[in-house]
């Protein structure tokens, strides 16, 4: 009887140390900044990248982006929709691209990767043609 509860007082502490111990395995956490791009490069990203309601004409190297962050600890706050613009449009940047569109965003359980949710976020990012003049 006595080896009953010490397994399970085992197996409860491991659970317990590694929900706590580990980084999650998913993206970002919270709305903590990007610091993989300067501050710099993020003001040069927000007015290169322009969010348009359709996807024009013009278009061309047309692909899907998606990003994610993790809210991994119940004392910071969600990730937003805002904050998951602005990963696209540095992603977006970061390809070489002139635009997004068709933004969508959802959430989704992230228990198995040390979240206690993921915020995905999704876009189409293109170049677009310039007239000469």
């Amino acid at each position: 009887m006595p080896w009953k509860h010490f397994f399970a007082l085992g197996l409860i502490s491991l659970l317990v140390a590694g929900c706590t111990g580990n980084p999650n395995m998913i993206g970002l956490r919270s709305n903590f900044a990007n610091a993989y791009y300067s501050l710099e490069d993020r003001r040069k990203a927000r007015l290169a990248i322009k969010i348009y309601k359709a996807l024009p004409k013009e278009a061309h190297e047309v692909v899907p982006i998606k990003v994610q962050r993790c809210h991994q600890y119940i004392n910071e706050d969600s990730p937003t929709d805002s904050t998951m613009t602005t990963d696209l449009i540095l992603t977006a940047y970061a390809q070489g691209k002139d635009g997004i569109t068709d933004l969508k965003f959802n959430r989704e359980g992230g228990l198995f990767h040390n979240c206690w949710f993921i915020q995905n976020g999704e876009a189409v990012g293109f170049r677009v043609s310039r007239s000469k003049k």
